[in-house]
């Protein structure tokens, strides 16, 4: 399984919609956040340690809340990317 991949079930597992998570994924490469993920989002996950896939999903649930705040502040999953 890819990075993406990974990422997109685990925002699609926490309520979002496909083209949802779609959109997150592209702000978070778009943005400082993930810029050093662009080259390494489509690569396998398992090349890479557990810790830095912990640190790319706390990334996406940032993005995921910017995202949010600008497109639909009352959406009901935005809990479950508060820690």
């Amino acid at each position: 399984m890819t990075i993406l991949e990974k990422m997109s079930k685990r925002l699609y597992d926490h309520g979002l919609f496909e083209d949802q998570c779609k959109q997150i994924i592209e702000e978070y490469l778009a943005s400082d956040l993930g810029k050093e993920m662009r080259g390494r989002i489509n690569e396998d996950e398992a090349v890479y340690p557990p810790q830095l896939i912990a640190i790319v999903w706390i990334g996406i649930k940032k993005a995921a809340l910017i995202w949010m705040a600008k497109k639909c502040p009352k959406h009901w999953a935005r809990q479950l990317f508060v820690d």
